[in-house]
């Protein structure tokens, strides 16, 4: 083992007591797992069959808020990162949008990177490992390229933001 860097100390173990499995408060047992849904299920049925824990409690109540906002005509904004786009879910955000289940997306930078790359060459996600030392990660010329000519642009122009600026210069291509 090499030397240890000046400023590091040992792990305190000290306060670390053991506790018995049985006796121990849990967040999950067997009892709440999910229940497959038959199938060709309805999606309540789906949804119906998921547990009411955690992330699965999470997805129905905001499955519930969504639809509940659309009966009452109100507004649904997705706010999202660039993981949807990057794992193949436009089409599933394209088809919620065209029936009225959103109304809008708000994303981040990256999202807008993953979508002009889709739009301009039907791939996108490089390898960031693989890219990262060399430099070479996040520097296709297209992508930078496009969406630069779509930035400037819409600022010489004074039109409204970057997600419309973007989208239109696709809808051009």
């Amino acid at each position: 083992m090499g030397a240890r860097k000046s400023g590091w100390k040992p792990i305190e173990l000290g306060g670390l007591k053991m506790t018995s499995l049985q006796d121990r408060q849990s967040k999950v047992s067997v009892a709440d797992f999910a229940h497959p849904a038959a199938h060709q299920s309805s999606f309540r049925q789906f949804m119906d069959s998921l547990p009411s824990i955690l992330a699965a409690e999470d997805l129905r109540k905001t499955t519930h808020a969504i639809c509940e906002a659309v009966r009452n005509e109100k507004t649904v904004i997705l706010g999202m990162g660039a993981h949807p786009i990057k794992v193949g879910l436009n089409p599933i955000i394209i088809y919620a949008i065209e029936r009225g289940l959103l109304s809008g997306i708000a994303m981040n930078g990256a999202g807008i990177i993953h979508d002009v790359e889709i739009a301009l060459a039907g791939k996108t996600s490089e390898d960031v490992a693989a890219h990262l030392g060399s430099g070479e990660f996040g520097m296709a010329r297209e992508t930078a390229e496009f969406i630069h000519r779509a930035v400037f642009k819409a600022y010489s122009e004074r039109t409204e933001g970057l997600g419309k600026a973007v989208g239109e210069a696709l809808l051009l291509e």
